[in-house]
């Protein structure tokens, strides 16, 4: 089980990490030295032997494998002779294999850190042009309504010259404004991918330093027993330091100096920031024709809509590959794999909390230029709202690690977000790093479920809704429905997709689309 994937995140936790590492590298180095110069201060006996002391005491490390190097420090100053031989012993058997211990993990780390600043770099980079895209979105929208607002001002004055003039200027300003509105997006997309490779690698570097520092404690205490033996074999006259430092080898744990470098180093959880997918649209204060705001808020809100029934299913193929490699752990390929598959599923999960809160911010918009009720949204309280450098709306969630646990086992306790009249459904997928169960995959009957071919018994209805934007079905199993239509709705899916009867025909259809009228 990792201790450090829990601890070195905030606040700059991997560099936090990475400074324990080195240093525990720059400890064995240092070590390795200490032997070497001790097998060649034999010959100088007690004189020797106290200067080097002196060195060893700017020594330091954490945890229990401390007490020992400890222990070697006061036998190194009581010690004041040593045969010949034993220096040979020394060098070879001990101090060597320290320093290519050592050496070996310092090579090891440098392609790891570079793969982290490499990512980093990358999130940094997408998010500078996701910022610029956002800025010149939020221009050509601006020239649009502007080129709208002559249009109108000219048929107002019925000056047809003037509005032969005008229209096609305001088709090349739509064109333009839907251009940089999908390169903004798209932008947006891929800066939350690069946050979710960044996170990835960053995690997957976390295990492997970890493991790097529990081998060089486990390699250090068995080299250091090593020596201890040398001296049990060479020195029967220091037979009392010896005892003081097999105490001292006994009370090594691996787990114990884990969890207190977590502790006393960890800087906090992982707590993602989420930059959402804010529209120029859904700025209320900024001006524009309602009917015009309205429209193009439904075509964006389709748009994310698609989108996350897209990432839906695709989350459903990696529960299905996760429950595969835990109901059978030879297949997995290993450790690496599994957690490959782990970090899948939560970065899918991150993905539709994205989509799903942009959805939202969306609706409340909507919602606000129509008089409806806003919707309820449960992670709506760590939606941080502000302004960027440009003026524009800046939306950015960070849901604490704590909460998601909380809803990856305690999910029937969630607030029901889709309880006043005008609601959408919003419900944003909790991080798991548990397979979907079946029964969440499918709500669908199946042939093979009945015994007879007598027709299934009617779902009953749990309320009625209102019909508040026209949708066209475009996946089989959809209903089709039209704005001022009432249905009866039969299942809420918790990925806000519902299921409904109109006119004797039944279907899903995506749950912000409604309102409940009773």
């Amino acid at each position: 089980m990792s201790q450090f994937n829990d601890k070195f995140w905030a606040n700059n936790g991997f560099e936090e990490l990475r400074k324990v590492i080195k240093q525990g590298n720059e400890f064995g180095r240092e070590f390795a030295s200490v032997l070497q110069e001790r097998a060649e201060l034999e010959i100088l006996y007690a004189k020797g032997l106290q200067k080097l002391h002196l060195k060893c005491q700017r020594l330091q490390a954490y945890g229990s494998i401390m007490s020992v190097y400890n222990a070697f420090k006061a036998e190194i100053d009581n010690s004041a002779e040593f045969h010949k031989d034993f220096c040979n012993s020394l060098l070879e058997n001990i101090a060597k294999p320290v320093k290519s211990m050592t050496e070996a993990q310092v090579r090891s780390r440098k392609p790891i850190e570079h793969n982290v600043h490499r990512t980093l770099t990358s999130l940094s980079e997408k998010r500078a042009d996701m910022i610029r895209a956002k800025k010149a979105a939020a221009q050509r929208v601006r020239e649009r309504e502007l080129a709208n607002d002559q249009v109108i001002a000219a048929k107002r004055a019925n000056n047809e010259k003037d509005i032969l003039k005008l229209q096609p200027r305001l088709t090349r300003a739509e064109e333009s404004a839907n251009k940089a509105d999908q390169e903004y997006y798209d932008l947006a997309i891929k800066s939350e991918r690069a946050r979710q490779e960044w996170e990835g690698v960053q995690a997957k570097a976390i295990l492997q330093f970890e493991n790097m520092e529990r081998e060089r404690i486990t390699n250090m205490r068995d080299l250091m027993e090593l020596c201890n033996k040398l001296l049990l074999a060479k020195i029967p006259q220091i037979q009392r330091n010896t005892d003081e430092i097999s105490s001292a080898i006994s009370s090594v744990n691996d787990i114990h100096d884990i969890t207190t470098i977590a502790d006393e180093k960890g800087t906090g959880p992982q707590e993602p920031e989420q930059w959402l997918y804010d529209v120029i649209e859904g700025d209320i204060m900024f001006p524009m024709d309602i009917d015009r705001r309205k429209r193009f808020l439904e075509q964006k809100l389709s748009t994310v809509t698609k989108e996350t029934r897209m990432e839906l299913k695709g989350k459903e193929g990696v529960d299905t590959l996760y429950k595969v490699y835990d109901e059978t752990p030879d297949f997995s390929g290993g450790q690496d794999s599994m957690m490959d598959v782990k970090m899948q599923i939560i970065h899918s999960n991150a993905m539709i909390d994205f989509l799903h809160a942009s959805s939202y911010r969306m609706q409340c918009a909507l919602a606000s230029i129509t008089n409806s009720t806003p919707p309820e949204y449960n992670l709506s309280q760590y939606i941080i709202n502000n302004k960027d450098k440009t003026g524009n709306n800046m939306s950015v969630m960070k849901i604490p690690l704590g909460i998601m646990e909380k809803d990856r086992h305690k999910s029937s306790d969630l607030p029901d977000v889709a309880r006043s009249s005008g609601a959408a459904r919003i419900t944003s997928t909790v991080i798991t790093t548990e397979p979907l169960k079946d029964t969440e995959r499918s709500r669908g009957y199946s042939i093979d479920s009945f015994d007879s071919f007598d027709e299934p018994e009617r779902p009953p209805v749990i309320c009625r809704a209102r019909v508040l934007y026209d949708f066209c079905g475009e996946s089989e199993g959809d209903l089709s429905l039209n704005a001022g239509d009432e249905i009866n709705v039969i299942h809420r899916e918790e990925s806000g997709w519902w299921e409904g009867e109109i006119n004797g025909r039944e279907g899903q259809f995506p749950g912000s689309y409604v309102e409940i009228i009773q």
